[in-house]
Formats: C-alpha cells, sequence, structure tokens
C-alpha cells in the first residue's frame, strides 16, 4: 500500500515577488530615513526614486546671494589670507628648524603628517562647515528626488510632523521634497549624508567616462 503524502506549506511556492530591499542608507534619525532610492520621512514615503541632492530651505526660504559667496570664499580660501604654498613653507621652516635643534626622526614624521592633515583636511573641513552653516540657519531644507540629474522638478510635496500620510509613486518625478520640522543638528546631518554620498557618485561617474 502506498504511503499517504500531504504537502507541506515549504513545497508551495509563491507566485509573490519579493519587495526589493532598499539601496544604500544614507540618513536615520527621529523624523525617519533616507536610501540613496527613496525616503520614509514622517508619513511619507517614496521608493525607487534616485537622491539626487539636497538644498538648504524651502520655495520662500532659500539661501541669499551672500550667504552662497561666503561658501564660495571659504572653499577658495580656506586659510584665510595665507594661500595654500604660504602654510607649506612655514611646514618646511618649522622641518628645518627641527633638524637644526637635532630633533629625532619620529618628530619629523609626525610634523609631516601633520602638514598633510592641514594642507589636505582643513580645507574640506572649513567647505563643509560652512556649507551646513547654510541648513543650521533654516527651518527646512529641500530633497531633490529624480532618476534623471536635473534641477527642475515637476511637483513639490511638504512634509513634517503634522502633514498627512502621502505616498509618492516614481511616475511623479523630478519632484522636490521640503522637510520641516528637524533639528539643526538633523538638518546638517541629513545634508552632509546625502552631499557626500552624491559627490562620491558624481566622482565615479566621471572616472568612468
Amino acid at each position: 500500500m502506498l504511503a499517504r503524502m500531504t504537502r507541506t506549506p515549504s513545497d508551495t511556492q509563491t507566485a509573490t515577488k519579493a519587495p526589493k530591499p532598499p539601496g544604500k542608507l544614507l540618513y536615520n534619525g527621529p523624523a525617519g530615513t533616507v536610501w540613496a532610492d527613496g525616503l520614509a520621512l514622517y508619513q511619507l514615503s517614496a521608493r525607487g526614486i534616485t537622491v539626487q541632492g539636497v538644498m538648504a530651505g524651502g520655495p520662500s526660504n532659500q539661501p541669499t546671494p551672500a550667504e552662497m559667496q561666503a561658501v564660495t570664499e571659504t572653499a577658495q580660501h580656506p586659510f584665510g589670507p595665507l594661500k595654500p604654498w604660504m602654510v607649506a613653507v612655514i611646514f618646511v621652516l618649522l622641518l628645518v628648524a627641527l633638524n637644526g635643534v637635532g630633533a629625532p626622526l619620529w618628530a619629523d614624521g609626525l610634523l609631516l603628517l601633520l602638514a598633510l592633515a592641514v594642507l589636505v583636511g582643513w580645507p574640506v573641513y572649513r567647505q563643509l562647515k560652512a556649507y551646513e552653516s547654510l541648513f543650521a540657519a533654516r527651518e527646512e531644507l529641500t530633497i531633490l528626488l529624480s532618476d534623471i540629474p536635473t534641477q527642475m522638478v515637476s511637483s513639490m510635496v511638504e512634509v513634517g510632523p503634522d502633514t498627512p500620510a502621502e505616498v509618492i509613486k516614481p511616475a511623479r518625478q523630478p519632484v522636490a521634497v521640503v522637510v520641516r520640522g528637524l533639528s539643526a543638528a538633523e538638518r546638517a546631518k541629513l545634508a552632509r549624508s546625502v552631499t557626500q554620498h552624491v559627490a562620491v557618485g558624481q566622482a565615479l561617474a566621471a572616472r568612468k567616462k
């Protein structure tokens, strides 16, 4: 006699497709999460749309030309009145002075590491801080969602702690998401992470050309 065979749930394959996992995590905070391909902030969600960038303020509260010029000046003159070559000369003179007094080799190496950190790291730090100050000075920030790089948007959505639930479909892009209710520290954190991600992506794309 043939044994009776039973079908267990594991033998049955469902026709439903598993949801696509989210992309790279860019930000996670009190208001929600931002990925490289979408966001979930407060009750607003958008999936499958590339995060192209972030801007300080909103439509009626954008950075002034003077503020943007200050950021540009910081990038062009990170050492104030001193030129980068002047700073390099100062470190060379310090190195000569150390050798003149018979300092150990480890002191020379430490000075060279300090010079590298100052000449390379300080300009990046100054520019980043100046950029973050734009976001700290405003109560909103705007995230651009679009699979194609663009400066234009077809629609705008405002989201905050008191806005109703909404889902942005990929067909609606390019769309600007104006985010309210974040603290100055969280605005700077979100802006920094998105900006760094976009900059790395642009650098990699330029290398492939």
